[in-house]
């Protein structure tokens, strides 16, 4: 005797068989590998942590050379006991995961410089930090240094951005008053970038494009203004070199009030054709969560980036822009090829909202 099975929509076969290996106590993770859910006793509970971390912001990023520093981390896909941390190549144990949002870093003793970091989850994903963090003389000069504004013992951009801040301003006391004479103008901005040396770009650190839009938001309508002004005049200066122009352009930029873009877009990606890594720009019409998808030519989830809850803007920069390494979910190099990456956003005011879905090309070349 045969069954006939009534006419069932795919969704409802959809929702019935995630409920049906749910009530078994396993479903599948992104790589279409069953993990337990905890329900059934027999499987062991397992979260998959092969999901490169996700650094927002860094502080402080500077501290003596006898060691002792505590260097807070914010950002995501922080695991206590699997996320490891090398500082300049080298592994330390010195590492407290606080949260899946925070981890601490307790920095070794080490001589004058900048450090890089690498952040490191299960698989190979990571994160590279460059001239994350410089180690100065644990001796404090006996006077202090008039360019370094915020007292953080460097002078770099976020000094120049409290300078501008206050540019055109009369009085005393104020702490952009790099020179003292009672006013804050275009010589005390040249004494701040002066303090840079040699190679003004590593005076920015991997964690200051967070700290110094942290920073922007902290400023008044006005003192964005004076600061807009103050850089853009100091940019003017056909005196200052190419290194100076790029770092002060990238702080106008990011000072000046971004104009909501009126709808969300997936951007071409950049460089494409790539090897191994390329940037994925993107424009948000409004507070989303956000994710982005790497599919090859024949339809196959390779990686999943979680760019996590973002607030309406334009992403186009590198330091702002979705980023792919070229590897896949388990950390392993793909082959030269076709790509596809989809965009899925959630705005975060109507979650019952569907994902809004946009798709672009990639192409891989080895």
């Amino acid at each position: 005797m045969q069954l006939s099975l009534p006419s069932i929509p795919i969704s409802t076969i959809l929702f019935f068989t995630l409920m049906l290996v749910q009530m078994m106590g396993i479903v599948p993770n992104a790589d279409g590998h069953r993990q337990a859910t905890g329900r059934s006793r027999s499987q062991p509970f397992t979260i998959d942590r092969r999901v490169s971390p996700v650094v927002k912001n860094l502080s402080p990023t500077s501290g003596p050379t006898r060691g002792g520093t505590i260097v807070t981390l914010t950002g995501t896909h922080f695991y206590s006991g699997l996320t490891q941390v090398e500082i300049d190549g080298l592994a330390t144990q010195s590492v407290r995961v606080i949260s899946k949002t925070e981890l601490r870093i307790t920095m070794p003793e080490n001589e004058v410089g900048w450090m890089s970091l690498l952040i490191m989850n299960p698989g190979g994903v990571s994160v590279q930090l460059p001239n994350a963090f410089k180690y100065i003389s644990a001796l404090l000069p006996a006077e202090p240094i008039p360019s370094d504004v915020n007292q953080d013992q460097v002078v770099d951009i976020l000094d120049l951005v409290l300078v501008a801040s206050q540019f055109g301003r009369e009085g005393n006391a104020l702490v952009g008053d790099v020179d003292e004479d009672g006013q804050v103008s275009i010589f005390d901005l040249v004494m701040v970038a002066n303090q840079f040396g040699q190679n003004p770009l590593a005076q920015l650190p991997a964690a200051a494009p967070s700290q110094l839009e942290q920073m922007a938001t902290e400023l008044s309508a006005d003192q964005r203004q004076r600061a807009v002004k103050a850089i853009d005049e100091l940019a003017a200066d056909s005196s200052q070199s190419a290194e100076i122009l790029a770092l002060l352009q990238r702080i106008s930029l990011t000072l000046r009030p971004r104009a909501t873009p009126s709808m969300t877009q997936l951007l071409p990606n950049y460089p494409n054709p790539f090897n191994p890594e390329t940037w994925i720009p993107f424009r948000l019409s409004t507070n989303a969560g956000v994710r982005l998808l790497i599919y090859s030519a024949s339809g196959q989830l390779v990686r999943q980036l979680l760019l996590g809850p973002l607030p309406a803007g334009s992403y186009l920069t590198p330091d702002r822009s979705a980023y792919w390494d070229g590897r896949d979910q388990k950390g392993r190099i793909v082959p030269s090829g076709i790509y596809f990456c989809r965009l899925d956003v959630i705005p975060l005011k109507t979650p019952s909202t569907v994902n809004g879905r946009l798709y672009r090309q990639l192409t891989l070349l080895k």
